[in-house]
């Protein structure tokens, strides 16, 4: 009844998510993904994308799709369509393919293209490994393998060679790229990094590629309206880019406990190219029409995997904004545009299955997202999220602290007893007139006992300095 009231005050009013009594998870999946895959699907089994010749295009619609299938029914048309039209997709861009002088394969001779093809080719032909012939699949490897190659070599000669302004956003896509071929495809990362050592040599050394990649990356930074609590690359299109690239290897990172002294630099980077997000964003824009799309995909994607609970009116804000009538058309199109859809099309995929309050009906979103612009500031939430990286570093240290502490406290038991008892052993061949010789290393031992006492007392006081810093900061 309440509903059906507020639902009689807004009649005649047009605004996205019309559906008071639906959760913003099953409008977004059925009023608006669905429309926009049956756009990009195209006619007569032929992607919309191939239409204009676009390979990255075609790729990250094969990629949306594919996603997009994991959340439909199987009665649903779109269903039994999508797969054979990602197959023949993946079959025409191994086509279109290009190589260098040293056999290496690449897309029209652009880096962010032909990581963005490689990523696409290879999702789907280990999902749909059975859908390949056997001579099919061993090219997959192989184009995998010398694309991979390609990419690595365009970032040794990034800045002596490569001149392209798109920089940041390409380099952030090879990070994405390699990340996931190293978690997911392991025998083709290998071979492609074998490749690269032989092709550069000394120039690379023992040095690890991802590793190489993402600090080039910090370095790039610069801050957003010079603002030192946040982190920008050039404008939000390339901000959400290598974000979504940190994080993509920070997470990998995590999850293979492999041991690495830049975590807590990737982590703070990351943070503060969020904040940069929530203060950037200007009625519901990031800048440009695509800009706002892919921040939009990188923010509430980017949140999840770092477990931070985004800012709920940012989000929404956004949504509301690329959904308007006015530019989301009823055919499921963005402004009839193929390059601005496919960003579109990940966004809204990104906050169906990100946005922790899209499993809410659309009433109480509006409701939330009120009282949350009444609660919170940009200003007070960069305070928050640089509070959590503290709050981290200091648990570590805490950490780190107690397990040297326990550490010496046990070297302290041992090292008493044995001085002790040796102490005691020396004290009895002194008082029988023991010769001078044996004076001085009662004196050694004597001195070695106190040295121990005083490392021991000196972490105590570090330990218990840094706990007080630590209770501090939580009242704080």
């Amino acid at each position: 009844m309440e509903k059906s009231r507020v639902r009689n005050i807004t009649s005649g009013i047009s605004f996205p998510f019309d559906y008071p009594d639906k959760t913003l998870k099953d409008i977004l999946l059925e009023y608006y993904i669905k429309k926009t895959g049956r756009w990009l699907l195209g006619n007569e089994g032929m992607l919309h994308a191939r239409y204009g010749g676009s390979h990255w295009e075609a790729a990250l619609s094969v990629e949306f799709l594919n996603s997009v299938r994991l959340y439909l029914y199987p009665s649903d048309d779109l269903y039994e369509e999508i797969p054979q039209v990602n197959h023949e997709t993946v079959r025409w861009l191994l086509s279109k393919k290009e190589k260098t002088n040293e056999k290496l394969n690449h897309w029209d001779g652009v880096t962010w293209d032909t990581a963005v093809v490689l990523r696409c080719i290879l999702l789907v032909s280990k999902e749909d490994n059975e859908y390949f012939s056997k001579k099919e699949n061993e090219e997959i490897i192989d184009v995998g393998i010398s694309s991979l190659t390609w990419l690595f070599k365009r970032f040794y000669e990034w800045e002596s060679e490569v001149k392209y302004p798109f920089g940041d956003a390409d380099i952030a896509q090879i990070l994405i790229t390699a990340t996931i071929v190293k978690d997911k495809y392991p025998e083709i990362f290998s071979s492609a990094e074998k490749n690269i050592r032989s092709l550069i040599g000394e120039k690379l050394n023992d040095r690890d590629i991802l590793e190489d990649i993402s600090t080039f990356l910090i370095k790039t930074k610069t801050y957003f309206q010079d603002d030192k609590n946040t982190y920008f690359w050039g404008d939000f299109f390339q901000t959400a880019e290598v974000t979504e690239a940190l994080t993509e290897y920070y997470i990998f990172l995590k999850k293979s406990k492999e041991k690495n002294e830049n975590l807590k630099l990737f982590c703070d980077a990351i943070h503060k190219a969020l904040h940069a997000f929530e203060i950037g964003q200007v009625n519901g824009m990031w800048g440009t029409h695509a800009d706002t799309c892919r921040a939009l995909y990188s923010y509430t994607k980017c949140c999840k995997s770092m477990k931070i609970e985004p800012e709920n009116q940012i989000v929404f804000k956004a949504l509301r904004w690329v959904c308007d009538g006015k530019q989301t058309f009823k055919d499921g199109s963005f402004l009839h545009t193929s390059f601005i859809t496919v960003f579109y099309a990940h966004a809204l995929l990104e906050v169906y299955r990100s946005f922790p309050l899209s499993e809410k009906e659309i009433l109480e979103i509006y409701d939330d997202v009120v009282w949350c612009l009444g609660a919170s500031s940009s200003d007070e939430r960069g305070k928050r999220l640089l509070a959590e990286i503290k709050n981290k570093e200091l648990l570590e240290h805490l950490e780190d602290l107690r397990g040297t502490n326990t550490n010496l406290k046990k070297i302290l038991y041992c090292g008493t007893f044995t001085s002790l008892y040796t102490a005691a052993g020396y004290v009895l061949i002194f008082y029988c007139n023991l010769s001078k010789v044996s004076m001085g290393a009662v004196s050694v031992l004597l001195a070695v006992y106190i040295a121990i006492m005083g490392l021991i007392l000196n972490y105590e006081k570090i330990f218990s300095k840094r706990s007080k810093e630590y209770d501090q900061f939580k009242t704080d």
